[in-house]
């Protein structure tokens, strides 16, 4: 056996086939290579599709997107509300947009909103969207790590705005 000079079927270009590689391919019963390995590598990373393909990155982008548009709207029409209100007032919004839709594609059996995104959600300042609606709906209320998880974000927040009230006075 020799080292094989095959040409990619995309490129064009001549690639050697070693002997190690042969081996390697006979092994695996795996049939010899028609691209070049830049080639395979393209063709691989190009077939796994797009990054808004994950759930947790489309949702992210929706739910944050949407926490960005309604505290630009809230900062709008009412222009003496301060940054840091609106924002808390929109993600708590955006959060209880995404508790909700959650809940509904639970009940339909559809793509749901990861856990990372909700808690994502809660401790960007949702936190008492999380919590309103984990009563009102009762969403994610059996799930104690879930629980566990957004209690920890609010006592980490509440712990925060302690130490700020507390260094301003």
């Amino acid at each position: 056996m020799s080292d094989q000079h095959i040409e990619c079927i995309d490129c064009g270009r001549v690639f050697t086939w070693t002997v190690g590689e042969q081996q390697f391919y006979r092994q695996r019963g795996l049939s010899a290579p028609k691209r070049c390995s830049e080639c395979r590598h393209m063709k691989r990373w190009l077939s796994r599709g797009s990054i808004l393909d994950r759930p947790a990155v489309r949702y992210g982008l929706l739910t944050f997107g949407l926490a960005v548009v309604l505290g630009l709207l809230l900062r709008w029409f009412i222009p003496d509300m301060t940054y840091s209100r609106a924002w808390l007032v929109a993600v708590s919004l955006s959060t209880v947009c995404a508790f909700v839709y959650d809940k509904l594609a639970a009940k339909v059996d559809t793509e749901r909103v990861p856990e990372s995104i909700l808690l994502a959600l809660c401790a960007a300042g949702g936190t008492v969207g999380a919590l309103l609606t984990m009563v009102v709906v009762h969403h994610k209320t059996a799930k104690a790590s879930f629980k566990t998880q957004v209690l920890g974000i609010l006592v980490v927040q509440v712990a925060a705005a302690t130490v700020y009230v507390l260094l301003l006075s």
